[in-house]
């Protein structure tokens, strides 16, 4: 009996250290594991911020140009229906509110 107890608590002494220091382990990569998803999560925000700016930039970019060449083409087609108009129209148009 005593031979049994004696293996037994020096069984439970060395799975109680090998645990312990397993535990430590295991604990040690969690909070890696952890720290490195979030540094992966904050680079991916971040990352995600940038394209979603660079992409309302290109929207505001692409916006401004279609208003711009939807202004450009309005004044020439004014200009070439002003042209097309007879001579006599022409005197008739107010020039404030470009109303015939």
């Amino acid at each position: 009996m005593k031979e049994e107890s004696s293996f037994t608590t020096e069984e439970m002494k060395e799975e109680s250290s090998f645990t312990t220091e397993e535990f430590k382990e295991v604990i040690q990569f969690y909070y890696r594991g952890v720290q490195r998803g979030i540094q992966f999560y904050y680079r991916r925000v971040q990352r995600g911020i940038q394209f979603y700016y660079r992409g309302v930039q290109r929207g505001i970019q692409f916006y401004y140009r279609r208003v711009q060449r939807g202004i450009q083409f309005t004044t020439e087609e004014f200009k070439e229906e002003s042209s097309l108009l007879p001579k006599s129209w022409k005197r008739e148009v107010n020039p404030i509110t470009r109303d015939i």
